[in-house]
C-alpha cells in the first residue's frame, strides 16, 4: 500500500542522510534507558528536556499519526509482544539541543499493530452524523539519525534484521527499506509524567518474525518523507500530525528547502556532496 500514489524508490539519495561514521554519535535521553539517564546527567536536568522532547512523542503515540478534525483520546497500544510492522519513517531534520549545547538529526519510526484494533468515534462536523472507526494501533520510537557503532538506532535495526551489519551493508543501507517491513516488537506502558495521568506506550525491542510466522497485510498507508533534495515532498510535510510537522519545520535542512525556493544561498551548497553509497544487493533480509 502506497502513501498517496507516491512511489518508494530505492534511490542513493535516500541513504545520503544516514551518518555511517563510526564514531559514536549523541543520543536523546528518551533512547536510553533509566539507568544510563541517571548516571550521566541530573535530575532536574532530565525533567527539563523530557518535558520538551515527549510532546511530540506522545501525540504520534496517542493520536494515530491521523487528521481526525477532532480532538480524541486514544488508548495507548497494549503493552505486549507483537506482531508489527513499519508503516512511516519520518525524517525531522537537524535542530539545536539546548541540553547538550550540540546539533542532532532525530527521525522518527512508526509501526503498526495489525492484530490489535482500536475502535473510536470521530464527532461529525457542521452537523454530520458521527464516524466510528476501526484500525490497528499504532506506536513509534523516535532516534538520533546514525548508523554509527553503538548507536540505538543501529542495534534496533541489528537485532531486527537477526544479524549485525557488515560494512558493505552499511555503505548500501536503503531506509526506505524499513517501510513495509514486518517484525516483533515489545511494547511496554510507563506512567504518563505529571500532571497528566495515564500510560504511554514505548518500544522496547525489536526483534525478526519467528521462523514460518507470516505477519497480516498492512492496514494503514506507507509513509518515507525525507528533506533529502529530490526526496522532499510538501505534501506529506501538509499531513502530518502538528508535533511532527512543527519538528520538521524547526530543522536546519528545511530552512535550506525555504532558501533554495526562495533563491537564497543555503549551507548545503556550501559543503562537498558526499560519495554516492553502492548497492547493498542483499536481498535475503528485511532491509
Amino acid at each position: 500500500m502506497q502513501y498517496k500514489g507516491i512511489k518508494l524508490t530505492n534511490t542513493a539519495k535516500g541513504r545520503e542522510m544516514w551518518d555511517k561514521s563510526e564514531e559514536v554519535c549523541y543520543t536523546d535521553p528518551r533512547d536510553q534507558s533509566v539507568a544510563q539517564w541517571l548516571e550521566e546527567y541530573s535530575s532536574e536536568g532530565l525533567e527539563a528536556h523530557f518535558e520538551t522532547e515527549l510532546k511530540g512523542s506522545q501525540e504520534e503515540n496517542d493520536m494515530h499519526f491521523r487528521e481526525t478534525g477532532s480532538a480524541i483520546e486514544f488508548d495507548p497500544c497494549p503493552a505486549a509482544m507483537h506482531i508489527a510492522r513499519c508503516i512511516r519513517l519520518i525524517d525531522l531534520g537537524t535542530t539545536m539541543d539546548q541540553m547538550y549545547g550540540k546539533e542532532k538529526h532525530n527521525v522518527f519510526v512508526m509501526w503498526e499493530v495489525p492484530e490489535e484494533i482500536h475502535t473510536y468515534t470521530i464527532k461529525g462536523k457542521d452537523g454530520a452524523p458521527d464516524k466510528e472507526v476501526s484500525e490497528p494501533f499504532t506506536v513509534g520510537k523516535f532516534y538520533n539519525m546514525s548508523l554509527s557503532d553503538g548507536s540505538h538506532l543501529r542495534n534496533d535495526l541489528q537485532s531486527w534484521r537477526g544479524r549485525a551489519f557488515t560494512p558493505e551493508e552499511l555503505q548500501g543501507f536503503n531506509p526506505e527499506k524499513m517501510v513495509g517491513a514486518p517484525c516483533m516488537i515489545n511494547v511496554v506502558h510507563k506512567p504518563r509524567k505529571a500532571p497528566k495521568t495515564g500510560v504511554v506506550a514505548e518500544v522496547m525491542s525489536v526483534t525478526p518474525m519467528p521462523k514460518g510466522m507470516q505477519a497480516p497485510p498492512q492496514v494503514h498507508p506507507s509513509v518515507y518523507f525525507s528533506l533529502e533534495e529530490g526526496l522532499f515532498n510538501q505534501q506529506i510535510l501538509d499531513d502530518m500530525s502538528s508535533g511532527l510537522k512543527a519538528k520538521v519545520m524547526q530543522s536546519n535542512e528545511y530552512r535550506d528547502i525555504l532558501a533554495k525556493q526562495q533563491g537564497r544561498p543555503t549551507e548545503g551548497q556550501q559543503q562537498s556532496e558526499n560519495p554516492a553509497p553502492v548497492d547493498d544487493g542483499f536481498d535475503d533480509i528485511p532491509f
